[in-house]
């Protein structure tokens, strides 16, 4: 399940962003927002939803005020734990 999460994460940011987090490792790690990669907000704001909507998910607000939403793969993170609060049938703690 794992690498199927992966997958469709990197899927996802290939489609809206075209930035290639797959074969390369290095920016994997590295903030969106920052003047290496300088993702759109609009396209980071579309990648969100196609996370949401591809995963049945609702991510913590409390996750995207403390800017965990940052890099790639904090943005895997957060996704595995949504997925994980989705099989618990638990609600996010705002």
């Amino acid at each position: 399940m794992e690498e199927n999460i992966m997958g469709k994460v990197y899927k996802i940011f290939f489609e809206r962003t075209g930035l290639d987090f797959q074969n390369n490792e290095k920016l994997r790690g590295k903030k969106l927002f920052g003047a290496e990669i300088n993702t759109n907000p609009r396209d980071l704001f579309l990648v969100y939803m196609d996370l949401q909507n591809t995963f049945r998910i609702k991510f913590c607000e409390k996750d995207l005020i403390n800017k965990q939403f940052a890099t790639f793969i904090s943005i895997v993170k957060l996704v595995k734990k949504a997925c994980e609060y989705s099989k618990e049938e638990k609600q996010c703690q705002n």
